[in-house]
């Protein structure tokens, strides 16, 4: 265990046990999600691939530009090509815990 995480659990045991309770779920929730992407990517490296190459095809073309996060969600009277949530938990990134 890394000293990190065995100074986290240290100060967790100092927590009432509905508290704990809640911190165990958070990780194991996390350990879950990572596994659930790594089997996602696993099984999707062509397509991975094919993305990466039409996004360097867009930048290389000039067909991009820099954005932050608030200025992703879709402009008024336009469709987003994106879904909701490509994450395989299926909750947006503002809804997962973190």
């Amino acid at each position: 265990m890394s000293q990190l995480l065995d100074q986290a659990v240290a100060e967790a045991r100092k927590l009432p046990d509905a508290e704990q309770d809640a911190i165990a779920a958070v990780i194991l929730e996390e350990i879950e999600d990572d596994r659930r992407w790594e089997v996602s990517f696993a099984r999707s490296p062509d397509k991975l691939a094919a993305l990466a190459a039409r996004a360097a095809e867009q930048v290389r073309d000039g067909q991009s530009r820099t954005a932050g996060f608030d200025e992703l969600s879709p402009q008024p009277g336009r469709k987003s090509s994106c879904p909701k949530s490509s994450h395989p938990s299926g909750l947006e990134d503002s809804a997962r815990p973190t």
